[in-house]
């Protein structure tokens, strides 16, 4: 059904929903509008979540990569930022205190690559996660065994949730954790939130004519278009939700000119409309406040973030025209995090008018199957990536659907880290997840990952380094490793890439921070979508401890010689009797446990320190 230039604020006049004459969804779970025939269009005057037309910079704006390459603006901004991780890494080595660890010798250009990779699960997992970073940030009031490692760090990544903790702080002048959490509106459901009637009338209507301007423009909506709507307005800008701020203007921010903080990712999922999803038949894309595309399945390919939304063929417009602000920041965070839409398309509040009008044109219009599924124009079609036999599977598809990349199992986003060309030589995983009975971690995004990193070396279409070998899951668990940090892959000539010299272009190191209860129960529905004052200040403070073992010295000191051993081995220099220790404290042995008699383990700890200490 066509939508003719109708704003939705209109139907808030209606005097019974039945009369009400709306967009219907069609069959890839979008709701197609009217497009209009002047490509042209002018900015709008003031905020508006509206995307609009301006001419491209040049003929073609896709930048298709060789093996080993990163996007040109992700290197300059790496580059640009040596200098500071440079001397950061000599602060967190020093930090550490450990005999036998040099670390004017450790660092520089010979130095280890950090990433660090936060795990989805919808609030829980974004304060969680904000909490474990707060505990590697040197801006931080209280000295932590992990203070400084966010400087050092040349990655951090997020998707679900922790898209919304990489997102937001990146947005606010990659502030503080504690002046992050500031921002945060979660006292309320969020599709719910204030008490009053009046107040969420309001948010009501605002959300929807928010979303017609898009449709309006000539743009098809989808669920995330006001899921992003609903989250933006807990992210910083409670009133209006960045109507008009999107996920490329972070470049123009002083932090992100100057390098300052670790390059911030955001991750992506494919999923055909009627098929199931997993964690190998799925093409991952990622986006930057710089660029967005994959390193995946042929394309290797990346847009600048900016003309997200503009039909390409072959990395070119056919008439010139490039599309602005449909990387809405709000809608960026909807996009990662698609697995909410559920709950937004099946949100029940009768108190109000425009309350009842959205419940029933949302779940009206957008079908439960697929509904997960955000449809985009898709900026690769017909474009061959170089140096790669893999065919092109999305290439002849003139739309790209995505989803949350927390559907495929791999919840800890650390796909964009095992890229060859991005040279990272440690990923510190923190796992947030609920896979298991109880929604406590249990290593099966590690595990998913390893079986998508096996599949796609052995199909040949990948430029992934390789990953460590890790247990199974029911061994993750028989073996306690979900209740305690791990390394995985302290040996380098031992991974998926096979025994071989260490070099750049060996598999990283994974240290792996599950989330353990210490001060109170933070096993939490991912579909939770409010959290009291006090429940936030618990989970930031869990997060915290769970990540530096309760600022556990000796902690401090191994997770210092697991960052430093691949430098060491490319180096061919002798660890330390210090750190030979900690490797033989932490680091995964081989070892396995897959009996019969541990089928039927449940992993239900208590609170280490006492509840809500």
């Amino acid at each position: 059904m066509l939508f003719r230039g109708l704003s939705l604020w209109m139907l808030f006049l209606a005097s019974c929903l039945s009369a009400l004459a709306l967009p219907a969804a069609e069959d890839d779970g979008s709701v197609k509008v009217f497009k209009r025939a002047k490509k042209h269009s002018t900015k709008q005057e003031g905020p508006s979540y509206a995307p609009y037309y301006v001419d491209c910079p040049s003929d073609n704006i896709v930048e298709s990569l060789s093996s080993n390459e990163i996007p040109s603006a992700e290197s300059e901004y790496l580059s640009t930022r040596s200098t500071i991780t440079n001397t950061a890494m000599k602060d967190f080595l020093r930090n550490a205190n450990l005999p036998g660890l040099n670390a004017d010798t450790l660092s520089g250009s010979e130095g280890p690559s950090i990433g660090i990779a936060l795990s989805g699960g919808g609030l829980r997992a974004m304060i969680l996660g904000s909490g474990a970073l707060s505990a590697m940030d040197a801006r931080h009031d209280n000295h932590t065994v992990l203070t400084g490692l966010l400087q050092a760090s040349d990655y951090l990544v997020g998707t679900d949730g922790s898209a919304w903790t990489v997102g937001g702080i990146a947005l606010n002048n990659f502030s503080t954790i504690n002046d992050f959490s500031k921002l945060w509106a979660f006292n309320h459901p969020l599709m719910y939130p204030k008490s009053a009637i009046v107040f969420n009338a309001h948010f009501y209507s605002s959300i929807m004519n928010e979303v017609a301007e898009k449709a309006n423009a000539g743009f098809n909506i989808s669920l995330s278009d006001y899921w992003g709507r609903v989250i933006s307005r807990t992210l910083g800008d409670t009133t209006y939700g960045f109507p008009n701020v999107s996920l490329s203007s972070i470049t123009s921010q002083e932090w992100y000119r100057n390098a300052n903080f670790p390059y911030p990712i955001i991750t992506f999922a494919t999923q055909n409309y009627g098929e199931d999803i997993s964690n190998v038949n799925t093409t991952f894309f990622e986006a930057s406040p710089n660029v967005f595309g994959t390193f995946d399945h042929g394309i290797n390919s990346f847009i600048p973030t900016e003309y997200l939304g503009t039909t390409l063929n072959n990395g070119a417009s056919s008439n010139g025209s490039c599309v602005i602000n449909y990387d809405n920041f709000g809608f960026m965070m909807g996009a990662s995090s698609t697995y909410f839409n559920k709950i937004m398309r099946n949100f029940n509040d009768s108190s109000t008018k425009n309350g009842r009008i959205i419940q029933q044109y949302l779940k009206g219009n957008f079908s439960e199957n697929g509904q997960q599924i955000i449809s985009i124009p898709n900026p690769f079609q017909g474009v061959e990536s170089a140096n790669s036999d893999a065919a092109n599977n999305l290439g002849s598809s003139s739309s790209l659907n995505l989803v949350d990349t927390f559907l495929t199992g791999e919840k800890i986003p650390l796909w964009p880290l095992l890229q060859k060309g991005r040279d990272v030589d440690v990923i510190v995983a923190v796992d947030n997840g609920d896979d298991s009975e109880w929604l406590w971690p249990n290593g099966n995004s590690l595990v998913q990952t390893y079986e998508r990193v096996v599949a796609a070396q052995a199909a040949g279409n990948t430029n992934v380094k390789g990953f460590p070998y890790v247990p199974s899951q029911q061994s993750f668990v028989s073996l306690h490793f979900n209740d305690r940090p791990v390394f995985f892959g302290c040996d380098g000539r031992n991974t998926t890439a096979g025994n071989h010299t260490v070099t750049r272009d060996t598999p990283p190191l994974v240290i792996y921070l599950p989330n353990v209860p210490y001060n109170y129960f933070t096993n939490i529905s991912t579909d939770r979508t409010y959290y009291t004052e006090d429940m936030i200040q618990q989970l930031l403070t869990n997060g915290l401890i769970s990540s530096t073992v309760d600022n556990d010295t000796y902690f401090g000191q191994c997770f210092a010689c697991a960052v430093v051993k691949r430098t060491l081995e490319r180096n061919n220099i002798t660890a330390s009797p210090e750190c030979q220790q900690c490797y033989y404290n932490y680091c995964w042995s081989g070892l396995y446990d897959d009996s019969a008699a541990n089928d039927d383990i449940v992993y239900n700890p208590t609170c280490r320190l006492g509840e809500g200490i």
